[in-house]
């Protein structure tokens, strides 16, 4: 008699559930099937309550959703900018230069820039201190249609600023007259060995990779505040060469950078080294090794405390609100859910559909920042020109998956210890 009781009492509620539009008629199938042993779910129904779930409370779900995907790609950038300048201060600090000055020299009206730092580097070899005058000489080629920055480095910088590579080596003494490393987004296909030609006619053989988002010296001008960000810059689709051994064809019609460091000996003593900077201080602006990194750290203070509250800021506000929706949506959902209960749903089934729906709030805007990151390399390679200074990769996106990560932990919790206070009996008993 109990048996038939409880048969009676199973089929009563299902029937009531199932008249429910939001699920009904969506399967030939009842979604409880009774046995005297057991209750069995049917997966496609659960799908289907998650699916009412996520519809009842849309708007609020749709408004999370595009705030979270906006906040994450504004985290991305910064995390994008900062890990550009963090990037380029490492390879200054690596570098053999603390015996060194930053110069840019003052130019006349119509005066050749390149010509003007030839004379300053002739005159510096009056002096006992002088070591090496290194700046970078560039042209411009073509490659399969695309922009190619060629580079050209001496013996000195090659040696005291190496490169980082992910494949193949940097210069050395047995590299050969066209021997080329080549870096940024343009590159598809190009292995260590190969040679390729460019627009010009030039074969070189690759025997370097850099990295799509690798940095590299270009030694621009920044004023009286000298940065590595003026120094460094992304290296988009470059090839460098050892100008020390190519024929002198090859470099006569070449531009050379606006600044240069400028290196002097370890033996040099006080006096020789004041000498120096007194001719250099005639001729244009120095900045000291120190000073630049100083001005660097400063820097990164500054981009952090300009562009990260804001973002962090609405990120919080946003996460308090979906924990909030969270808990609204589980009291809302208590009725429909004491009736799942009794129909045989179990309180891992009821946290799961619940649970479900609220990572495809989260999860969203992760994976769109993923996509992003993942093919920014790609979208630079059809839009050759950059208008900012970024490195946006996997590392940028390795924070906001432990934020996520975070955030849905604690919103798995809540329904655990909502439902954990109530029997299925007293969740039905709350909803008469």
């Amino acid at each position: 008699m109990k048996n038939v009781f409880f048969q009676t009492t199973v089929l009563c509620l299902y029937c009531k559930w199932y008249s429910n539009p939001a699920v009904a008629g969506t399967a030939q199938f009842p979604l409880v099937v009774y046995t005297p042993r057991k209750v069995m779910v049917i997966n496609m129904k659960t799908l289907i309550i998650i699916k009412s779930f996520i519809r009842k409370n849309i708007f609020p779900i749709i408004i999370i959703t595009l705030t979270m995907t906006v906040i994450l790609f504004i985290l991305v950038t910064v995390f994008g900018k900062l890990q550009y300048i963090t990037q380029a201060r490492d390879i200054y600090e690596q570098a053999d230069l603390k015996n060194s000055v930053y110069f840019e020299k003052s130019f006349n009206i119509g005066e050749d820039f390149t010509t003007a730092n030839k004379k300053v580097e002739q005159s510096l070899k009056n002096y006992s201190a002088f070591e090496s005058f290194l700046n970078t000489e560039h042209s411009l080629d073509e490659y399969s249609s695309f922009p190619v920055n060629k580079r050209y480095y001496s013996n000195e910088l090659i040696i005291k600023m190496p490169l980082r590579l992910i494949s193949g080596e940097w210069f050395s003494d047995s590299s050969g007259q066209f021997d080329a490393v080549i870096g940024g987004v343009i590159w598809g296909g190009v292995k260590v060995g190969d040679k390729i030609t460019l627009e010009s006619g030039l074969t070189v053989n690759i025997i370097g990779i850099m990295d799509s988002s690798a940095v590299s010296p270009s030694m621009n001008s920044g004023g009286s505040t000298i940065t590595v960000r003026d120094i460094f810059k992304l290296s988009e689709n470059i090839l460098i060469l050892n100008k020390s051994k190519l024929p002198a064809e090859y470099m006569s019609k070449n531009s050379s950078s606006i600044c240069s460091i400028i290196t002097y000996k370890d033996n040099a003593t006080d006096s020789e080294k004041h000498k120096m900077m007194e001719y250099l201080s005639t001729e244009g602006i120095t900045t000291e090794y120190n000073v630049i990194l100083e001005n660097t750290n400063k820097d990164i203070k500054q981009e952090i405390s300009k562009m990260l509250p804001i973002p962090l800021f609405l990120m919080i506000i946003s996460t308090i609100s979906m924990i909030c929706i969270c808990t609204l949506s589980i009291k809302k959902s208590m009725s429909e859910h004491s009736v799942y209960f009794l129909n045989g749903c179990s309180k891992r089934r009821s946290v799961i559909i619940i649970s479900s729906a609220i990572m495809t709030i989260f999860t969203i805007p992760c994976l769109i920042n993923i996509i992003l990151a993942l093919f920014f390399p790609a979208f630079l390679r059809y839009n050759p020109a950059r208008t900012m200074d970024i490195i946006v990769d996997f590392n940028c996106v390795i924070p906001l998956l432990i934020y996520t990560i975070a955030v849905l932990l604690i919103t798995s919790l809540i329904p655990i210890l909502f439902y954990r206070k109530y029997s299925p009996l007293d969740f039905y008993r709350r909803n008469l």
